[in-house]
C-alpha cells in the first residue's frame, strides 16, 4: 500500500486575493505571491480535494503571521496541520508605490493528495 502523499498548492491563477476591507494599508499595486510552499503534515484525509481559506497577515519582507483559517475554523485538528505549515511559507512582499508593505490577504488552499 503506498501512502498518499498530501500536496497544497496556492491557487496560483488567482493566487491571493486582497482583502483591501480587512487590510490596514489598503489597496496594493504588486500582491503578494507565495514563491516557498512548505506541506503540512498529518493533514486529516477528510479535507482532501476541498479548498480552505486562510488569512494572513504578510509583512513587508513576505513574512506570514496572524495565520487564521477562515473555513473551518474550529477544526482544531485541521488548523493544527496547516497553520503551522503556511507560517513557513515566503511569500513575494505587496508593494504599493514602489515600496514593500504589509499586506492582509485571503488565500484559498487547495488540498491536494497525491500517490
Amino acid at each position: 500500500m503506498n501512502p498518499i502523499k498530501i500536496i497544497i498548492s496556492a491557487l496560483i491563477a488567482s493566487t491571493l486575493i486582497s482583502t483591501s476591507a480587512l487590510a490596514a494599508v489598503g489597496q496594493v499595486e504588486v500582491k503578494p505571491r507565495p514563491i516557498h510552499v512548505v506541506e503540512p503534515t498529518d493533514l486529516p484525509h477528510r479535507y482532501i480535494g476541498e479548498t480552505v481559506n486562510v488569512m494572513i497577515l504578510l509583512d513587508e519582507s513576505g513574512q506570514p503571521s496572524e495565520v487564521k483559517l477562515v473555513d473551518h475554523a474550529n477544526d482544531s485538528e485541521l488548523a493544527e496541520s496547516l497553520v503551522p505549515a503556511i507560517a513557513q511559507w515566503k511569500f513575494s512582499p505587496a508593494q504599493k508605490n514602489g515600496e514593500a508593505v504589509s499586506h492582509r490577504v485571503m488565500l484559498p488552499v487547495e488540498l491536494i493528495a497525491q500517490h
